[in-house]
């Protein structure tokens, strides 16, 4: 299948200071995996939909996906901030297309940026 030109998502420096829930939802999350505690979708979501909501993209993603009409369409997190790349980003929720790395329609990965 074809892939598209890549939306690129480059989340504020200051993200996790200005969400902080952000950092308890995803230490509640690992902590979760560490000692083998069911992690249910709605775990999953809840830190999902935080972090959709706090990228404020939709605009910008909307538009990437028309453009990549029915490609595949790669979706990068570029931070140079090794916090913001802690995150767990496979979680990103979208209010309509849900999970966004588990879709067929995407792919997701991260890069790290110079400052």
């Amino acid at each position: 299948m074809f892939t598209s030109a890549p939306f690129i998502i480059q989340p504020e420096d200051d993200l996790i200071s200005q969400h902080p829930a952000l950092k308890q939802l995803s230490s509640q999350l690992a902590l979760k995996y560490a000692h083998h505690e069911l992690v249910t979708d709605n775990d999953l979501q809840i830190i999902g939909s935080q972090l959709w909501r706090a990228l404020d993209c939709a605009e910008e993603y909307d538009n990437a996906c028309r453009k990549a009409g029915m490609a595949i369409l790669p979706i990068i997190i570029a931070s140079p901030q090794a916090a913001i790349q802690q995150l767990p980003w496979e979680t990103l929720y979208h209010p309509e297309k849900q999970f966004i790395g588990k879709a067929s329609a995407f792919s997701l990965s991260r890069q790290i940026t110079s400052k």
